[in-house]
C-alpha cells in the first residue's frame, strides 16, 4: 500500500511537470506570435511611408515640370511649386505638403 501512495504522488508531480512545461510552450509560442505581428505591422508602415514619400516627391516634380514648360527660365516663390498642398485624409492620416526654396538659403553666386 505504501509503495502506491509514492507512486500516486509521482505521477501527480509528473502530470504537474508536463502541464507547466506545456504552458511555457504555449506562452513562448505566442510571444513569438506577437512579435512576428508586430514586425509585419511596422514593414507595412514602413511601405506605406515609402509609397507617401515617392508620391510627394512625384508631385514636386510635376509641379517644376508644368512650371519649365510654361517657358519659365528660372524659377521665384510666385510661381506654382510654392503652392501648399491641401490637407487631404489618406489611410488614417491627414496629408499636406509644401515646397520650398533650399537654393535660396545658400549663397551661390
Amino acid at each position: 500500500m505504501n509503495l502506491t501512495r509514492k507512486q500516486h504522488g509521482t505521477a501527480i508531480i509528473t502530470a504537474l511537470l508536463v502541464v507547466v512545461i506545456a504552458a511555457l510552450i504555449a506562452t513562448w509560442l505566442l510571444t513569438q506570435q506577437a512579435q512576428s505581428l508586430s514586425r509585419v505591422e511596422r514593414t507595412v508602415e514602413r511601405t506605406q511611408i515609402s509609397a507617401y514619400a515617392n508620391t510627394a516627391i512625384d508631385w514636386s516634380r510635376a509641379i517644376l515640370y508644368d512650371d519649365a514648360k510654361k517657358g519659365a527660365t528660372y524659377t521665384h516663390p510666385r510661381q506654382g511649386w510654392q503652392s501648399q498642398v491641401q490637407t487631404s485624409p489618406a489611410e488614417g492620416i491627414l496629408a499636406s505638403g509644401v515646397m520650398n526654396d533650399a537654393q535660396a538659403r545658400f549663397n551661390v553666386n
